[in-house]
């Protein structure tokens, strides 16, 4: 049996659930905008956004999944039937969102090396398996994750901002913004612990990240007709 702190309300995650529902589907949105702007511009970051943002929405998938199992079903289960299945709670909490931050890291380290212009691959390798060491080896995850994601879309906040500021274009601004509000939102979560507004700051801030970065996208496949 797995002991895991939980960070965050207990009585939101249901509520966290569905604002992981909605992530995935505008994630599932930015694959397939990804793609059609691959297809018509051929750049390299395009890929790596359609690879980033479908393991996105594969870990939002796994955790909302996770959430429902863990706070609904299982003592809903084990209330009608004596399952026992109560005592595993903490298992099912930990694969699920390990699964979760093991495709989310993933991805934010994609984005980092699309937006650094990474060429090498063994580099890339090397930064996803050190990422995940790190985090295998902290004895907080959630702590850990939430500050290797800060690292992370901080590199790229900076990056994409001198980016907008070089080429002054709407799409280069809206890239920008969104991963300027993923960043706020990663440090939301992790103020959760001062007050929980925060964790409710950061899943709309979240969202709005990437509603955000569906626009931009949008205005690139529209400048290319």
């Amino acid at each position: 049996m797995v002991a895991v702190v939980v960070h965050g309300p207990p009585w939101f995650f249901l509520l966290d659930a569905a604002l992981a529902f909605f992530g995935l589907a505008a994630a599932m949105v930015i694959v397939l905008l990804s793609m059609k702007a691959l297809n018509l511009t051929k750049e390299r970051k395009f890929l790596y956004f359609t690879i980033a943002f479908t393991l996105t929405g594969m870990g939002l998938f796994v955790r909302s999944v996770t959430n429902v199992i863990v706070f609904l079903i299982i003592p809903y289960v084990d209330k009608v039937m004596s399952s026992g299945l109560r005592d595993f709670r903490g298992t099912f909490f930990f694969v699920g969102y390990g699964l979760f931050i093991v495709c989310s890291i993933i991805g934010y380290v994609l984005l980092a090396v699309s937006t650094m212009k990474i060429r090498e691959p063994r580099i890339t390798i090397l930064l996803t398996v050190l990422v995940l060491l790190l985090l295998g080896l902290s004895s907080s995850y959630f702590f850990a994750y939430y500050l290797t994601a800060i690292t992370l879309l901080g590199f790229i906040t900076f990056h994409v901002c001198k980016n907008c500021l070089e080429r002054k274009s709407k799409s280069a601004f809206l890239v920008f913004f969104s991963f300027l509000l993923q960043f706020v939102a990663h440090i939301a979560f992790v103020l959760e612990s001062v007050h929980p507004m925060f964790y409710y700051f950061g899943s709309i801030a979240l969202l709005g990240g990437y509603g955000v970065l569906l626009t931009a996208l949008a205005n690139v496949l529209v400048g290319r007709r």
